[in-house]
């Protein structure tokens, strides 16, 4: 993914990298997991939890949560509210390793090209034009290398802001896209105004287990295995609890893309 305002600094990218084997590790890394994983949305089993956001007034427990797995990509989505309207929702997206490829490696990245506003909009709670945009958005490289875009909601005069972090960059697609892209919102409660300090330190409360924080056994040893399909729950996230309040359309999102069968050759992508 290429930001319209510039790009993830590489010197950052790869100190990334250097954990990404903890994420590996999400993924369930054993020679012997199936490679024909169906499509499928489920519940996720508790304790194994990919995503947490502990932030100012938000309930450390999920409202809603939702994990989807196919050959070739793992996603969670969640959603956490709070006191005061406090409210957030997290997608993360990864390229699984478990598809086919070159040499016992993976041939496959994903293509997401959007800026932090364009993933704002993605969201149910943005249509209608719910979202006033002031400021710029700003990179912060904390625990990722977020962007970050300060917003406020025009029905309830709520301080926000979007964020979005693509990381560990794919050494050999030529187009330099990335394995993993994380995308979300936060609202503080009614009557908290969000400086950018706020922002920043905020987001560093993003956790994704295996990454930014210790992931426990029963996530780092689970399986990458086929799930039971659930279409109420997608439905769920799709139309959001309650409708329209949270949730997004696009869920699952569908971006990995293939290189070539050339290891090293970053063209020749299909779907």
């Amino acid at each position: 993914m290429k930001f319209s305002h510039s790009k993830s600094p590489k010197a950052f990218i790869s100190k990334a990298v250097a954990a990404a084997g903890a994420v590996l590790l999400i993924s369930g890394c054993t020679m012997n997991a199936t490679w024909n994983v169906s499509p499928a949305v489920a519940p996720v089993p508790p304790g194994s939890e990919l995503l947490s956001f502990d932030a100012p007034s938000l309930a450390q427990q999920s409202v809603l949560r939702a994990e989807y797995k196919d050959n070739y990509q793992e996603e969670e989505y969640a959603l956490f509210r709070g006191t005061g309207g406090a409210q957030a929702e997290i997608i993360s997206v990864e390229a699984s390793s478990y598809g086919y490829g070159a040499q016992g490696g993976d041939k496959h990245v994903l293509e997401f090209d959007k800026t932090t506003r364009n993933t704002l909009e993605m969201w149910n709670l943005a249509k209608a034009g719910k979202f006033a945009y002031g400021a710029e958005s700003f990179a912060y490289k904390g625990k990722l290398p977020y962007y970050l875009l300060p917003f406020d909601r025009k029905d309830t005069g709520q301080s926000c802001f979007g964020f979005h972090a693509e990381f560990n960059s794919d050494p050999h697609d030529s187009r330099g896209r990335y394995d993993n892209h994380l995308f979300g919102y936060y609202c503080a409660p009614q009557g908290t105004k969000l400086s950018k300090e706020d922002m920043v330190a905020t987001v560093d409360h993003v956790g994704i287990a295996g990454l930014t924080k210790r992931a426990p056994a029963v996530l780092a040893e689970r399986p990458f295995q086929q799930l039971t399909n659930n279409p109420q729950l997608t439905q769920a996230v799709k139309r959001g609890e309650p409708a329209g309040a949270a949730g997004t359309e696009v869920f699952p999102l569908d971006i990995v893309r293939i290189y070539s069968d050339r290891l090293g050759n970053g063209t020749g992508d299909q779907n």
